[in-house]
C-alpha cells in the first residue's frame, strides 16, 4: 500500500535548473524557506509527509517535491491532446548519478513498491521524499533516476457502442513496476486497465503488455528504461550534496501536462476531430502520457 514520504531525501547547497533542451541555467543559492501547496488542497502523501518528516533534531533536510503546471505548451507532433482532468505516478525511488552510466548510484530515498502517489493536476504539489542532510557526502552529480511504480490518467472520452455516442470519462491505470499493489491487487508490470465511465454504465477493457506509451515531448531530455522490474526515468540535473549546510531545501521538479496526453485521431465517420474517441473493444491509438517538459528550482 501507498506509505506517507519519509525523511529520506538528501540536501544540496546549490542547484542549476535544467530545462528540456538540457540547458543548464544559473546556480541558485538555496535560501531554506517553507514551500507551500498552490493546490489549495493537500493530497494523503502531502499531508502525511508534513507531519512524520524528518527526525527531530536530526539536523536540516532537504524536501523534494513534485508540482504539475498547465502553462500553454506549443506542440508541434502533429497528434491531438487534452490536459487529464487527473493524472499521478507512483514514484518510489531517487538516486544521484556522476555520469550517466555511474555504477554506484547515491541512493537518495527508496520506498520500494511502497510508492508515493504524486498528483500532476495543475497546481499539485506533492512531497515525495526527504533525508537529513548528514547522512550524504560532499559530492556532485550530473544525472537522477526516479523510480516508477504506476500511472493513473482520467480523461474525456466519447464511446460509440450499441448505435450510440456516449459522452464520458476514460480512466486509464498501468502497472510500471513488477508486483506493485494497485487498488489492493499486486500486478505485473505492463498491465493495464482502461474503463469508460458514463452515469451508471462502465465499459472496462483489461490486459498486459501494450498499455500508453509513458514518454515526453520531443526534444526533451528524458530518458525512459524498464529495468530492476520498474520503470525509471533517468534526466540531467547539477546537484552538489553538501552535509554541513545550516538550514532546510526545498527542491522542485516542475511538470508541464498542458495537453499532454496525446493520440491519434482516426478518420471514422463516427470520430470527431479533437475528441479522445473509443468503442467497447479499442480506442484510438495512444501516443503519448506523461508531462511535456519540466524544470528543476529551488526555493
Amino acid at each position: 500500500m501507498p506509505r506517507p514520504a519519509h525523511a529520506l531525501f538528501a540536501s544540496s547547497l546549490m542547484l542549476a535548473c535544467i530545462g528540456p533542451d538540457g540547458d543548464v541555467g544559473d546556480l541558485l543559492d538555496e535560501s531554506g524557506s517553507e514551500s507551500q501547496s498552490e493546490s489549495g488542497s493537500e493530497s494523503q502523501s502531502e499531508t502525511d509527509a508534513g507531519e512524520e518528516s524528518g527526525s527531530e533534531g536530526a539536523g536540516p533536510e532537504v524536501v523534494i517535491h513534485v508540482r504539475a503546471n498547465d502553462v500553454p505548451f506549443d506542440h508541434q507532433d502533429g497528434f491531438a491532446g487534452q490536459t487529464p482532468m487527473a493524472q499521478a505516478y507512483g514514484v518510489t525511488s531517487l538516486r544521484l548519478l556522476d555520469g550517466r552510466q555511474d555504477p554506484e548510484p547515491q541512493i537518495i530515498f527508496d520506498h520500494g513498491l511502497d510508492y508515493v502517489e504524486a498528483s500532476f493536476a495543475p497546481g499539485a504539489d506533492t512531497v515525495v521524499g526527504s533525508a537529513v542532510a548528514s547522512t550524504l557526502p560532499a559530492a556532485s552529480y550530473d544525472w537522477a533516476r526516479v523510480g516508477l511504480s504506476h500511472v493513473r490518467i482520467d480523461i474525456d472520452a466519447t464511446m460509440h457502442a450499441m448505435g450510440l455516442d456516449i459522452d464520458g470519462e476514460f480512466d486509464v491505470v498501468t502497472a510500471l513496476a513488477e508486483g506493485v499493489e494497485i487498488d489492493g491487487e499486486a500486478r505485473v508490470m505492463g498491465w493495464w486497465r482502461y474503463v469508460f465511465n458514463a452515469g451508471a454504465q462502465s465499459f472496462p477493457l483489461e490486459g498486459t503488455g501494450g498499455g500508453p506509451p509513458l514518454g515526453v515531448a520531443p526534444g526533451a531530455t528524458v530518458e525512459v528504461v524498464e529495468e530492476e522490474g520498474e520503470t525509471a526515468l533517468y534526466f540531467p540535473v547539477l546537484l552538489a550534496t553538501d552535509p554541513t549546510i545550516a538550514s532546510d531545501v526545498h527542491i522542485v521538479m516542475d511538470f508541464n501536462v498542458d495537453g499532454s496526453f496525446r493520440w491519434i485521431d482516426e478518420d471514422s465517420p463516427d470520430f470527431a476531430t479533437g475528441v479522445f474517441d473509443t468503442t467497447s473493444t479499442t480506442t484510438e491509438m495512444i501516443r503519448r502520457v506523461g508531462a511535456n517538459d519540466y524544470e528543476i528550482y529551488s526555493e
